[in-house]
């Protein structure tokens, strides 16, 4: 039975951790979804919490791979997103808060992914970094 993506259903949430809570520090996790073009995608980042500026990070990676993968093919998703990737790092290269403006301080935008890509029946998850992912089919 094909399912078309319109009819997914997203429950999100993030939650500061107990590193965060006892320094009183923001929750730096961002997640994305998006159910326009061919495909829905979803993202979610969790970035470092010894990232200086990982909320920046996880933010910049969500929303370029969601802009990135909302059209791609299922049998191009691990290619779009290693691209999409390495253009979430040319943009936090040249973000105004990566004073020397080179790659050398991306560490300080440090950031994990978790995503998925679904059209019709077919998906594709990709991960770097921890964290994990789940689908589930209903009728």
């Amino acid at each position: 039975m094909k399912t078309k993506h319109n009819r997914v259903r997203v429950v999100a949430a993030s939650v500061a951790g107990p590193f965060h809570c006892h320094k009183k520090l923001p929750c730096q996790d961002y997640f994305k979804f998006r159910r326009e073009g061919k495909n829905f995608v979803a993202v979610v980042s969790d970035g470092a919490g010894s990232a200086r500026y990982g909320k920046v990070g996880a933010r910049v990676i969500c929303e370029t791979i969601i802009d990135y993968l909302k059209n791609t093919k299922p049998h191009q998703v691990i290619n779009k997103t290693c691209r999409a990737v390495e253009i979430a790092r040319n943009k936090l290269c040249q973000h105004r808060l990566n004073k020397g403006k080179t790659i050398e301080n991306l560490n300080d935008f440090a950031a994990t992914i978790v995503g998925v890509v679904y059209n019709e029946g077919q998906g594709c998850f990709f991960h770097i970094g921890d964290g994990a992912a789940l689908a589930f089919h209903s009728h």
